[in-house]
C-alpha cells in the first residue's frame, strides 16, 4: 500500500496579488492585495487606467485635488460599474481578473489575464537586446 500524503485545503485568493472585475460591477482585491493594503473595512483606494495598454491602477494616494476615491469593503469589495464603463471593461457575461505587474510611482498596476503587451526590442553595440515598452 502507497504512503498518504497529507494535502491541506488552500485559499486561491490569498495567491498573488490580483483583482477581479465581477459580473455585478465591481472590483474585488486578492486577499493577498487586501494584506498589501492593511485593508480594515471601509478604506478609500483611488483607481488609475491605462487607456493605451489597458491596464488598472490601485493607489492610496490622488493624482490630484478632484481624483475621487472608490470606497472598499472589509471583503475587499468596491462597486464601480462607472469605472468598469468608462473603461471598456465588460464583465456582465463573466469575470475578468487583472494581475500584477509591478508599481509605477507608487500606483500598484495590473493587466487583463491573457492580453500580452506588444514588445518591442532594442539592440545595443555588442548585441544585447533590452526590452522597450511597445
Amino acid at each position: 500500500m502507497g504512503a498518504l500524503l497529507p494535502i491541506s485545503k488552500t485559499d486561491k485568493r490569498s495567491k498573488g496579488l490580483a483583482v477581479t472585475a465581477d459580473k455585478h460591477g465591481r472590483l474585488c482585491l486578492s486577499a493577498e492585495l487586501q494584506k498589501e493594503f492593511e485593508l480594515v473595512g471601509k478604506d478609500d483606494l483611488y483607481l488609475y487606467f491605462d487607456e493605451q495598454d489597458r491596464r488598472i491602477g490601485i493607489g492610496r494616494s490622488p493624482a490630484g485635488s478632484e481624483h475621487t476615491p472608490y470606497r472598499f469593503d472589509k471583503r475587499g469589495y468596491t462597486y464601480a460599474e462607472d469605472f468598469l464603463d468608462r473603461c471598456g471593461i465588460d464583465s456582465s457575461e463573466q469575470s475578468i481578473k487583472f494581475v500584477y505587474e509591478g508599481t509605477e510611482r507608487g500606483v500598484l498596476v495590473f493587466r487583463q489575464l491573457g492580453i500580452k503587451r506588444p514588445k518591442s526590442f532594442k539592440q545595443d553595440r555588442n548585441g544585447n537586446l533590452e526590452v522597450v515598452r511597445g
